[in-house]
């Protein structure tokens, strides 16, 4: 015996059932009067409709509310019987579902809140760390935002991912420029590599000839000044950034802190990411950065040989380097016109 409720919601499937209704089945015609008049369908059959008009039998197919949170269902149905008995059922349906989605709605909100708070309370943590630092630390990873260069392979609809990863470096601050030989001795990474001649004076000059220049001692000033260097993707155009304090020279005062001095100037050696040929002219780029906010938030200018114009761009740190370290020496110096030149004859021939 099937039990009685204010709707009821039959298992069966809706297209045996309308095949029945369109046989005139008595048993069929017997069951649905003993059901308050009608029976509820999920789901969707169009046999159904054509059934109930043939017979003269009420119908509708009833939705609940489309507008859902993600992961919503519409709650969907098909009643057919005595007219009246429709009506009643798919009004009760309708109230059902729009109480149903009212509950997503709330449960969806509460989620939401609770993934702010969350957020919130890690970027709090986040920012506490960094100020807990007795100066700014910039190394760490860093996401980018440059609409020129993420719009520039894939157009507005599919940007790229812009990131780059900042890391203490042991380079000369008069050499910056300077092809070098990859050292693994500490000591060299803290007083600076091997010489050279200065970063400006050859900064349109021949890499053969940065390569095999004499050593020139780094001065007491210049040694105490933090250098970096940073991996970088930035859509079009990838490589090694090296980033130094802008007042370099052996003349300038003495460094103090992150905070008093928080704008750096950086070049940068790297490929074009389509065929991944060497980009010569990134060397004469001389651009620089600003940070603020302890460090967490960036803001400069680059330059790339496939983009006309400056490029305006702002960054904003994820997560912490704690000092971390890293020689840029190996991939700057392989970055030069002697690996272009090489890599340029085994591709033409």
């Amino acid at each position: 015996m099937v039990e009685r409720s204010r709707y009821h919601v039959r298992k069966e499937t809706p297209a045996p059932f309308a095949a029945r209704f369109a046989r005139g089945d008595a048993e069929t015609r017997f069951v649905l009067a003993k059901l308050n008049g009608c029976r509820i369908y999920r789901g969707h059959c169009y046999d159904l409709s054509r059934a109930a008009a043939a017979l003269s039998l009420g119908y509708e197919a009833v939705s609940g509310p489309v507008d859902l949170p993600p992961g919503g269902q519409v709650q969907q149905c098909q009643i057919i019987g005595e007219a009246t008995a429709v009506a009643t059922n798919a009004m009760t349906f309708k109230q059902d579902a729009e109480k149903k989605a009212q509950e997503q709605w709330a449960s969806y909100n509460v989620k939401l809140e609770i993934a702010k708070a969350q957020k919130q309370a890690k970027h709090q943590a986040f920012l506490d760390q960094a100020k807990a630092n007795d100066d700014w630390d910039l190394t760490g990873k860093w996401t980018i935002r440059c609409d020129e260069l993420s719009h520039y392979s894939n157009g507005p609809d599919y940007p790229e991912m812009l990131r780059m990863e900042i890391f203490k470096d042991g380079y000369k601050l008069n050499a910056v420029c300077v092809d070098e030989v990859e050292s693994d001795s500490e000591e060299e990474f803290s007083h600076g590599y091997f010489g050279g001649v200065s970063g400006l004076q050859y900064q349109y000059g021949n890499t053969e000839r940065r390569a095999h220049a004499a050593p020139v001692p780094e001065s007491a000033a210049d040694s105490r000044r933090p250098r970096y260097c940073a991996r970088f993707q930035f859509g079009v155009a990838q490589g090694i950034m090296r980033i130094y304090p802008s007042s370099s020279t052996p003349s300038s005062p003495e460094w103090t802190t992150m905070k008093e001095n928080p704008t750096f100037h950086f070049r940068w050696r790297g490929r074009e990411t389509g065929e991944g040929e060497i980009q010569l002219q990134a060397l004469e780029y001389l651009r620089s950065m600003t940070f603020s906010d302890s460090g967490l938030k960036v803001k400069g200018v680059f330059d790339c040989p496939c983009i006309s114009g400056a490029l305006c761009f702002t960054g904003t740190k994820t997560s912490h380097g704690r000092g971390q370290t890293l020689s840029s020496a190996r991939e700057w110096s392989e970055l030069n016109d002697k690996t272009w030149n090489k890599e340029c004859s085994s591709r033409w021939h």
